[in-house]
């Protein structure tokens, strides 16, 4: 619990001042700027980015920092609520809720494990083969189990979503109602959609004349021998193993999905917190952070389409309109990096919605110097509804 505090005390410290965003992309930025100009190589394997992966030293390092940090972000739910698996309590109408934390810490924590088995195929097996058809089993290893556990935290995204949509009460509630038809449809897709990508890639960890042994090999571009390529010149008949044809495209459409999947997600998580700002907490906006959670509903919605994890897909626009390679365009944006720094933002947010929603404190927003005020009556008055509450969970 020490290193917890440590770690986010200065957060803490900064509720106060509207910072707790500001000062985590300070964070970031900085990181990013000593790996950037300290570190005297670009990549550990030169060529850099020459088996069909970024394979930047700058990009596997932000997938250590984020997944230690929405890791953290996990714990600081645990350590708030101080009720890991409090069951859901529904009262009647007006009552006081009590929404299980649980789905949200396993959705942090899986994605946090999904970003460490990233960086492995980032940084350690970065022999992919999409260029050549030649990869590390250890790459495909590490991609399916990522993908499992990006979509597993999806599932457990879900489910808590579907856990404070149920006690809501009021007309507007009930209207955003029907965006659960569309959060349903969205976890099915992402579930198809992991269903083919690992499998894709299980698939290539299983065909062992895929597999080389290091992460730069001697194959060209093009294939080698199999596609009479052994001048190591560009082969216009290079044909993609089934493998990867199947997982390559269905990696895409996972992103697509994902990003789907936060449209309803974050408008039943808006929905529900302005419920909870005037039915709970008299009107008052909740905040945590430093930051309005009404505000970070919209923004968990916002940035995988803008800066979050369709950089990936749109690189790969980019790169077929202007007929570079892929993982060029995307090192030479620093797609890494923004999308790295999107998923930061975002998970955070996340974990502020979820604290604000679950906390026996409502969200810490409604301490004072927190951009509320609340009157010594009106604190006894919450702290008594607060234990009934309590010995009811």
């Amino acid at each position: 619990q020490s290193q917890y505090r440590i770690m986010f005390g200065c957060l803490n410290c900064c509720s106060w001042t509207g910072a707790g965003p500001i000062l985590l992309s300070f964070s970031y930025v900085l990181y990013v700027i000593l790996i950037e100009y300290l570190v005297p190589v670009d990549c550990l394997d030169e060529p850099c980015n020459s088996e069909g992966l970024d394979n930047s030293i700058l990009g596997w390092a932000t997938d250590y920092f984020i997944a230690i940090l929405i890791t953290g972000f996990g714990l600081d739910l645990c350590c708030k609520t101080k009720r890991f698996c409090c069951r859901t309590v529904q009262g009647t109408e007006g009552d006081a809720t009590c929404p299980s934390v649980c789905p949200a810490v396993l959705s942090l924590w899986f994605m946090g494990a999904a970003y460490v088995f990233g960086g492995l195929g980032h940084s350690v097996y970065t022999n992919s083969g999409f260029d050549d058809n030649a990869g590390q089993q250890g790459f495909y290893i590490s991609w399916a189990v990522s993908f499992t556990f990006m979509t597993l935290s999806v599932e457990e995204t879900y489910r808590f979503v579907r856990s404070v949509m149920a006690p809501m009460t009021s007309s507007s509630s009930r209207c955003c109602r029907r965006t659960g038809l569309f959060l349903n449809i969205s976890l099915v897709l992402v579930i198809a959609a992991w269903i083919a990508t690992a499998g894709g890639y299980v698939w290539c960890a299983t065909n062992e004349d895929l597999h080389v042994e290091g992460p730069i090999d001697s194959v060209p571009p093009g294939g080698g021998d199999d596609n009479d390529n052994i001048d190591g010149e560009d082969n216009d008949s290079f044909v993609l193993e089934q493998c990867l044809q199947v997982a390559a495209p269905a990696e895409i459409t996972w992103y697509v999905c994902f990003s789907l999947f936060w449209i309803p997600a974050g408008m039943i998580l808006r929905s529900t917190i302005l419920e909870k700002q005037q039915q709970q907490v008299g009107g008052r906006q909740l905040s945590v952070f430093g930051f309005p959670v009404a505000w970070a509903a919209i923004w968990v919605s916002v940035i995988p389409w803008t800066f979050g994890i369709m950089i990936i897909v749109y690189s790969g626009i980019a790169a077929v309109a202007t007929g570079q390679e892929a993982t060029q365009v995307y090192e030479d944006i620093y797609g890494a990096v923004i999308y790295h720094y999107g998923m930061l933002l975002g998970y955070f947010f996340f974990h502020n919605i979820v604290l604000s929603l679950t906390s026996r404190e409502d969200g810490e927003g409604n301490q004072p110097g927190n951009g509320t005020d609340v009157s010594n009556k009106q604190k006894r008055t919450e702290r008594h509804s607060k234990t009934l509450e309590e010995d009811s969970c």
